[in-house]
């Protein structure tokens, strides 16, 4: 039999059997009933899972690479918030630092015992035990792209001040800098820590007695009377005045505090005239004076007299007087509130020159 009589014989075979095959699958499907509830599409669910079927070992990659995903990505995440992390850099500069310094020790050692005897070492334990102690009290700290030598207690009083600087005023601050400063600043600290104080005491003072001085300049205006006066205001005369001068010195004190005071020159006289300062002085000055005239009223209405005597000529007197107070007091308050930062001397940066290098030294 030749080849072409085989390669008919083959595929007249091949023919009948896909023709069995097909007219099995027929039969197969006419001899299964069919439910007329069922959807349109269960020749496309057939093909569904038909299709599922090779698609198992697909499924499977995709499980596993979700898998690989949850459980790298806080990996993944934890590296890079450690690249803006300040702290951990410094860490490792210091121990860098520390390490270059060892390193340098362990080179001079070996070439000075190499000077001297012409032998070189061979063993690390001879290096260790010519090697000076370190000193454990010394720590390295980065500042402005450097680094300084300073005491680990020094370091450590340090970093308590800046934790608490946030929750504290500059009054705590300067209480800080006076516990950890040496004598020698102390008694500075002390004195700024008290200008400070006084300062915020005068401030509220000021506030009230401006609200006094107006409320009495219109009980004078309008409501004070020879009877009023004699019977209900004669017991208080003598106190209110006590309380008046004591304000507007406390006041006075405080507006002199707050101006500089240039020098005796001509141009240094005219500076310190045009500093802002100098408003509030005069303000509270003739305040002051005015508060401290009008003891003559405040005596004749006093209980140790046995017959007041207030004439129409005292009580103008007293009038102008307590108008005086409230425009000047008033006025003062005003320009101390609208400018509460004019304190001269108090300043956050007192420390701000301190050398750093001093640290080690104290």
């Amino acid at each position: 039999m030749s080849n072409k009589q085989l390669f008919e014989k083959k595929a007249i075979s091949e023919e009948n059997n896909h023709q069995t095959y097909s007219t099995a699958s027929t039969s197969r499907l006419l001899s299964s009933p069919v439910d007329k509830n069922t959807n349109i599409d269960t020749n496309s669910d057939k093909l569904a899972l038909e299709d599922g079927a090779p698609n198992e070992p697909q499924s499977r990659m995709v499980s596993k690479y979700f898998f690989l995903l949850v459980k790298y990505i806080p990996v993944f995440l934890k590296e890079v918030f450690q690249l803006f992390d300040d702290t951990t850099e410094r860490s490792h500069l210091v121990m860098t630092l520390q390490e270059l310094v060892n390193r340098e020790n362990k080179v001079r050692l070996r070439d000075n015992h190499v000077c001297k005897n012409n032998e070189p070492i061979s063993d690390e334990n001879e290096i260790k035990n010519m090697e000076p102690k370190s000193d454990s009290h010394t720590v390295y700290v980065e500042r402005k792209g450097k680094f300084y030598k300073m005491k680990r207690s020094i370091f450590r009083k340090e970093q308590e001040m800046n934790m608490r600087q946030e929750s504290t005023g500059l009054a705590g601050q300067l209480a800080l800098y006076a516990k950890y400063l040496p004598s020698t600043y102390q008694d500075v600290v002390s004195a700024y820590i008290l200008q400070h104080r006084y300062h915020n005491v005068s401030m509220i003072m000021q506030g009230f007695l401006s609200g006094l001085t107006v409320a009495e300049a219109v009980f004078a205006f309008n409501f004070a009377n020879e009877e009023l006066l004699l019977q209900g205001y004669r017991w208080m005369s003598l106190p209110v005045h006590v309380v008046f001068t004591i304000c507007f010195t406390i006041g006075c004190i405080s507006a002199y505090d707050r101006t500089h005071f240039y020098g005796w020159n001509l141009s240094s006289i005219r500076k310190t005239l045009s500093h802002s300062g100098i408003i509030g002085v005069v303000l509270w000055s003739m305040g002051l004076v005015a508060t401290v005239v009008c003891i003559r009223f405040d005596e004749s209405l006093a209980p140790i007299v046995e017959k007041p005597l207030l004439t129409e000529e005292l009580l103008l007197y007293w009038r102008i007087c307590s108008a005086v107070r409230a425009v000047c007091a008033s006025s003062a308050w005003l320009l101390l509130a609208l400018r509460p930062d004019c304190v001269y001397i108090v300043k956050g940066n007192i420390f701000k020159n301190y050398n750093i290098n001093e640290y080690s030294s104290t």
